[in-house]
């Protein structure tokens, strides 16, 4: 019993009781206690990486997009609530210990810290 689905990124949320499926433009958020689907939402696109804010409530799934697309979704009101630009793909994601700054990856090197609340990131190139 559970999800059938071809997924191409999986996340489950910090508690465990959550998990996102990403899967042709769609994303589900599955509850992992009674098997369900909790919420469907449309993405934008191809999506590269998943990550559940480290929230006790979680509620803030973050999505990053082949687009260079980083959108917040409000899993509480199945809605996006914030989104950051770039033309550049998205290719990993990361949240702080406190869940207040999100860490975004770009396929260019490029290294955004967003921090909630304040709507503009810093940027920097990390150097390998």
């Amino acid at each position: 019993h559970g999800l059938k689905m071809a997924a191409n990124q999986l996340v489950f949320s910090e508690g465990g009781d959550l998990a996102a499926v990403a899967e042709s433009g769609k994303i589900k958020v599955w509850n992992s206690n009674n098997k369900t689907v909790q919420l469907e939402l449309d993405a934008l696109g191809a999506i590269n990486c998943l990550r559940f804010a480290p929230k006790a409530d979680e509620s803030l799934l973050a999505v990053g997009s082949a687009s260079g697309a980083t959108v917040l979704y409000d899993l509480r009101r199945g809605e996006e609530s914030s989104k950051w630009e770039s033309s550049v793909s998205v290719t990993a994601l990361e949240w702080s210990s406190d869940g207040d700054t999100l860490y975004i990856g770009h396929e260019d090197g490029t290294l955004v810290l967003w921090t909630l609340g304040e709507g503009e990131g810093q940027e920097g190139r990390v150097k390998s």
